[in-house]
């Protein structure tokens, strides 16, 4: 039986026209990983499957790949497919992220390492960059193309290479330059993707240049505006045993003792900026998704 999800309401860059299209992708992200059958009847992975798509999420890249298909007179059928690709990999990534960073909470639930195990946690993860590779091999019969296998490829090596590196930041201080250069290979690379695997259907790859450099300035305002909170957040805490909170100690607190807390801010807005200046230049208005989301991030971080 079909999860029922809620709705997805969570973001201003939702619309009414974009419901139908959400709901066939989460329709066919969830076909697509079990494959009309059952995992395994001695594991648990159908039952965190179903638990981690029905927890919500803003489902962003998924409104991108709809906006940027639909800008560019993509079918629908398209559209959701590169929606199933880019959040099947956006989700495996939050996973696997939950692992490492032992956070015990996603999107106000537990987070699935906590509630299912480790082990069954990993295997989801797995199973999901799998099934985004089935998607991808359907989206080939409709455009053959075999650059849309590179260029999601780059995006989950650049993606890893970003996490790999935030790990690391753990246990080692880092300069503001290269936080910003982690936080942008670690959140940029599925960001862009929907753009950029849009842009290739429609034969207009030549703007892939200007989405990654949107795309990675959005990533490292994301970041940005996300440990400014943490940060402001942990002056009240005095004891969490999340990894990342502890990172925020580490690198973060550190960042804004160096920098001051009006510089990072100021850094912030400019990378804001940039991300809108550069999705202007994507062809065929083809950034307007990317767009859209800077500016709700703008309002955000002006509250």
């Amino acid at each position: 039986m079909d999860p029922v999800f809620p709705s997805q309401t969570t973001s201003h860059l939702v619309k009414t026209e974009f419901l139908g299209p959400l709901r066939l992708m989460e329709k066919k992200m969830l076909q697509h990983c079990l494959a009309d059958k059952s995992i395994s009847k001695y594991s648990k992975v159908n039952e965190a499957l179903n638990y981690h798509l029905c927890c919500g999420g803003k489902r962003i890249r998924a409104q991108i790949a709809i906006q940027t298909a639909k800008t560019l007179e993509l079918s629908t059928e398209i559209a959701v497919l590169i929606a199933s690709i880019c959040e099947l990999l956006h989700n495996a990534s939050l996973i696997h992220d939950d692992i490492q960073d032992k956070d015990t909470q996603r999107r106000g639930v537990e987070s699935v390492w906590l509630k299912f195990g480790e082990d069954v946690a990993i295997c989801l993860g797995d199973l999901m960059i799998s099934a985004a590779y089935r998607v991808l091999g359907d989206l080939l019969k409709l455009a053959p193309m075999p650059i849309l296998l590179n260029k999601t490829h780059d995006s989950i090596r650049t993606t890893i290479y970003g996490q790999g590196g935030d790990l690391a930041s753990h246990v080692s201080k880092i300069s503001l330059f290269d936080y910003c250069e982690l936080a942008a290979a670690k959140s940029g690379p599925l960001i862009g993707l929907p753009v950029e695997l849009a842009l290739v259907v429609a034969n207009l790859d030549n703007g892939s240049t200007v989405v990654s450099e949107a795309a990675r300035d959005l990533g490292v305002a994301y970041q940005l505006v996300d440990d400014l909170k943490d940060w402001q957040n942990l002056r009240r805490i005095k004891k969490n045993g999340s990894r990342e909170l502890n990172a925020v100690l580490i690198v973060s607190s550190d960042i804004l003792r160096s920098q001051g807390f009006e510089s990072v801010k100021l850094l912030t807005k400019e990378k804001i900026n940039d991300a809108i200046i550069n999705a202007k230049k994507i062809p065929k208005c083809a950034g307007k998704a990317l767009i859209e989301i800077a500016n709700d991030l703008n309002t955000l971080f002006i509250n």
